[in-house]
């Protein structure tokens, strides 16, 4: 047998493997395919971008990200859907939302979670295609529709992380940035990956903690519109 077929024969089984982790993981992601490029020595997002960096060995030991608490994934979805009694949890976050004047105070909630919402609707995390092949790119539909049989995705975990970033929650010089937004949810990502390649599995709770997802963090990011 050939060296190349060898080493084909070897790459298939990993490529199987890493395939199978990522399908049945506890983070209940299920990507399309593994990206055509191997990324699996990477260990940042930049170099992931910079070619076939499999033989990258010395880069192989990643570590964990470090993410700001941001709000939880459950509060952009109650915040987007704001049905019933839950019209409060706009301004449990956004401070600027609140006013003294109970007709000012309704009238920005309502505001500012139009403007959530039309958020959520247009923009997307750009998880760089080396990485990642999926459907779920998308704020909205990683939030509402990347979950299999009620059990958190990776990708709903990225978009909680995605807007905190973008709005502010985790750094004030981020507000509206999203480049940083997106930098921090790829960094992620390829964290989860070169783990699953490694045989170390990032389940739920992992992630989550990776994620450093809270309920009491506020964010002074103000809607300009919201406020004439």
């Amino acid at each position: 047998m050939s060296d190349f077929k060898k080493t084909s024969e070897t790459e298939s089984s990993a490529v199987a493997k890493r395939r199978s982790f990522l399908k049945k993981s506890a983070t209940g992601a299920v990507l399309a395919s593994l990206p055509a490029q191997s990324v699996w020595g990477a260990c940042s997002v930049s170099g992931a971008m910079s070619g076939n960096l499999s033989r990258n060995t010395d880069r192989h030991d990643c570590t964990t990200p470090v993410v700001s608490p941001g709000k939880k994934p459950k509060y952009w979805c109650d915040a987007y859907t704001n049905d019933g009694n839950k019209n409060h949890r706009i301004s449990d976050g956004f401070s600027r939302c609140k006013s003294k004047n109970n007709k000012k105070h309704n009238r920005r909630r309502q505001c500012y979670k139009d403007h959530l919402v039309d958020c959520c609707n247009t923009l997307n995390m750009d998880l760089t295609p080396e990485l990642y092949t999926g459907n779920f790119n998308n704020v909205k539909d990683a939030l509402f529709h990347s979950s299999i049989n009620d059990t958190p995705s990776l990708e709903y975990c990225l978009a909680g992380v995605y807007l905190s970033s973008f709005f502010g929650f985790h750094n004030e010089a981020d507000k509206g940035s999203k480049s940083k937004a997106s930098k921090k949810v790829n960094e992620i990502l390829l964290y989860v990956y070169v783990k699953a390649d490694q045989g170390q599995d990032v389940d739920l709770s992992q992630l989550e903690a990776i994620c450093n997802f809270t309920s009491s963090q506020k964010s002074t990011y103000r809607v300009n519109v919201c406020h004439v």
